[in-house]
């Protein structure tokens, strides 16, 4: 697995050396762009100093039920478009909040106000809104959210996104397929940051990304085989190798045919 990193304003990281953090042999970072309607205010410094450390970056929209849907995702797109460039992807944030403010807006099992299927229609439109405005979106989300009482089912459109999961394989949601389709996978919440080189202070999440090569199969290699306008068989072929070494040589990365995380992010997006 390779290495990579979330983190958001909140956590009050302060400064940090993004460089030895990369030297520390982590890959990618994830950041938070907006929570709901408001923007993160830790994201436009840590965004330039990602790219000038070498990782690969991630930009993700915490999703609040309770926001107007499309407005969410014109806040992210005007927020986070300038400043995307090839290789960059983005994220959708699925989850509810255990906020104690929030959960204290909650009407039985009715999710702030809104009936599970209610709640489904505005992420679906959050969503759908999100894939107009920039790149198409991955999701981040779990079993435990999608199969929970505020969602009771996942979004329709949601199951054509690659899967950013909580705590890998038990959480997986069946209609993203077996237990290995993920891409992302957030492995430990909120450790003390300082652990992490580059970092001093709060806390941070640490994640896996989950490679993609010739030889195996499932709906991972269907979401790529569509992606690569291929003939969508689910196996990772040698058909399916050779685009993706064309991929990678027609957008400057090194071509191995593995879909590792700067593959992956330029895929997306293109996509």
């Amino acid at each position: 697995m390779i290495r990579g990193i979330d983190t958001a304003g909140v956590a009050g990281n302060g400064k940090v050396n993004w460089t030895a953090t990369r030297a520390a042999g982590f890959r990618f970072a994830v950041l938070r762009a907006t929570v709901g309607l408001k923007t993160d205010k830790a994201f436009m410094t840590y965004w330039p100093q990602l790219k000038k450390a070498g990782l690969i970056r991630g930009a993700y929209m915490y999703w609040r039920v309770a926001d107007d849907p499309a407005a969410q995702a014109e806040t992210f797109a005007h927020f986070v478009k300038p400043v995307l460039e090839a290789g960059d992807f983005t994220v959708f944030d699925l989850e509810f909040s255990t906020n104690k403010k929030d959960l204290k807006k909650r009407t039985g099992r009715a999710s702030w106000g809104f009936t599970a299927k209610e709640a489904r229609a505005r992420a679906e439109r959050t969503w759908c809104v999100l894939q107009q405005c920039c790149a198409s979106p991955m999701t981040y989300t779990s079993a435990r959210i999608v199969d929970g009482p505020d969602l009771k089912g996942l979004p329709l459109m949601m199951a054509s996104s690659p899967l950013w999961a909580v705590r890998r394989k038990a959480m997986v949601p069946k209609e993203w397929g077996g237990p290995n389709d993920w891409w992302i996978s957030q492995d430990k919440l909120d450790i003390e940051a300082k652990t992490v080189p580059g970092f001093t202070k709060g806390d941070l999440d640490l994640d896996s990304f989950n490679p993609l090569y010739e030889g195996m199969a499932g709906k991972r290699v269907e979401w790529l085989q569509r992606c690569l306008q291929l003939k969508v068989t689910g196996k990772f072929d040698q058909r399916t190798d050779a685009a993706v070494r064309n991929f990678q040589n027609n957008s400057r990365l090194p071509e191995d045919g593995i879909v590792g995380p700067a593959t992956f992010g330029q895929i997306l997006s293109v996509t």
